[in-house]
């Protein structure tokens, strides 16, 4: 089972149910594997403006169309007592998914 917090909400996803209408009038839509990259795009309706948020590293990527959302959850090991940072960036650009892909490619290492 994978966690995640909802507001006022836990949420445990269950990973055999890919499709999940729940009560809220939200629909989950439930993947498990690896991505490629560490990043999510959204393109306008005209497709002429991109949105897109990366990580240095992800381990997880997901959005809700509905509430026109993406996350990028950055992955980071932490042993107790320590600190970490981890930053997440937000390209905003009229252009295309290829132009958002080169940028990320460009800027991912100079993240924390």
């Amino acid at each position: 089972m994978v966690a995640f917090a909802l507001p006022g909400v836990l949420h445990m996803a269950d990973p055999n149910k890919k499709v999940e209408k729940r009560d809220d009038g939200i629909t989950y839509y439930n993947k498990s594997r690896a991505v490629d990259e560490p990043l999510i795009a959204t393109f306008s309706n005209d497709r002429k403006w991109i949105v897109a948020s990366f990580t240095r590293t992800t381990g997880n990527v997901w959005s809700n169309p509905e509430l026109t959302c993406q996350h990028v959850d950055p992955q980071v090991p932490l042993p107790g007592q320590q600190k970490a940072t981890m930053e997440v960036k937000m390209l905003v650009l009229r252009g295309s998914l290829d132009e958002a892909h080169r940028r990320m490619l460009e800027q991912r290492n100079s993240l924390k």
